[in-house]
């Protein structure tokens, strides 16, 4: 809509203005189109931001990575673990995710410290990623299409822009200005003269 209104605004002509007068009314309601466009696609974002966090979360659940791991068996994976090489303990994290064995992750993810595991060669990301793929494949799928969205809002944001901004006409806009000016001191001159 703001995009149709800006563009009947600078293709009608207005027979009680100047170009001048035309310029500085574009420039004012462009100034206005993009706050509210930007506006509606802040709010656009926030709710795709909301909704994929929302999906993060349910993937993960899916996955069992916000199971509860009882801090006993926790200690005991951790110990396994950092007793382990590093090949080794790069290989047993990695078949954990395949196999979908939240525990091992769990007790990963919740280790105040990375030393009380070892250094572990795998991204946590990629496992996570590893394991929400396995178990809810259908909110990846709606995760993309998330993002796909933002890309395509982003593009269609920054195509209205360039597209408002290039009907401007920077030159009336100067001449507008300064004749607005004028009229303005010639105005006060003329009130100052009358008042006294």
């Amino acid at each position: 809509r703001l995009h149709d209104a800006l563009d009947s605004l600078h293709r009608t002509p207005n027979p009680s203005m100047t170009k001048e007068g035309r310029a500085m009314k574009y420039r004012t309601q462009f100034n206005r189109a993009m706050e509210a466009g930007k506006k509606s696609a802040l709010a656009a974002v926030d709710a795709l931001n909301t909704r994929e966090a929302e999906i993060k979360r349910e993937a993960e659940i899916k996955a069992g990575l916000h199971s509860h791991v009882d801090a006993a068996t926790a200690q005991e994976i951790r110990s396994a673990l950092r007793s382990m090489t590093q090949e080794d303990r790069d290989r047993t994290v990695r078949e954990a995710a395949q196999a979908g064995d939240s525990t091992i992750i769990q007790a990963i993810r919740t280790a105040a410290s990375p030393l009380l595991v070892g250094h572990i060669g795998v991204p946590m990301e990629s496992i996570l990623a590893a394991m929400v793929s396995k178990s809810a494949p259908e909110l990846l799928q709606e995760l993309e299409d998330v993002t796909t969205a933002i890309d395509l809002l982003n593009g269609a944001v920054n195509a209205f822009a360039r597209e408002a901004e290039a009907r401007r006409d920077p030159h009336l806009e100067a001449m507008a200005d300064a004749q607005d000016a004028a009229t303005r001191a010639a105005d006060a001159l003329i009130d100052a003269a009358a008042a006294g």
